[in-house]
């Protein structure tokens, strides 16, 4: 018999220790403060109302985390300026002649993934990471937005 106002249940109950230990992880990795700029001396000011308060949120299921701090990647910016620049230049009449160059930026881009990542083994592993990250955020990089991932 299922009561009116019942609540499913979750698949996994969150405990006190699965929070305990998710905290000394991100800890141990050195993780910085987020957008609220709290760190962890200021968290660890009052280290047990504060994980109380998390996962009393958690169980109850009204925690809703606040967005991740973005981190300006400076190849994103380089490729960026050097694609507008080429894409100016070369736009005007021949923009066919930059797929070639697009292409070989992707391939260094895969490289660079393939180096970064252990879990990826091959080009092909590469470019379909790539593709999420084209997915997700399409105009990443310039070159993306015109002819999109070769």
């Amino acid at each position: 018999m299922t009561l009116l106002f019942e609540t499913p249940s979750r698949s996994i109950p969150i405990t006190k220790q699965m929070v305990w230990d998710a905290y000394r992880k991100v800890k141990s990795n050195k993780g910085s403060a987020g957008v609220d700029e709290e760190t962890f001396i200021d968290f660890d000011a009052d280290l047990s109302k504060n994980l109380y308060k998390l996962w009393n949120r958690l169980s109850s299921g009204s925690y809703f985390p606040q967005p991740v701090k973005a981190v300006e990647i400076p190849l994103v910016q380089q490729l960026n300026a050097q694609s507008r620049g080429l894409t100016r230049y070369f736009g005007v009449h021949s923009r066919w002649r930059l797929r070639g160059l697009f292409r070989h930026l992707d391939y260094r881009l895969a490289k660079w993934v393939k180096g970064k990542y252990k879990r990826i083994t091959s080009y092909q592993k590469a470019y379909n990471y790539l593709r999420k990250i084209q997915n997700s955020y399409p105009n990443l990089f310039y070159h993306w937005s015109i002819i999109g991932l070769g």
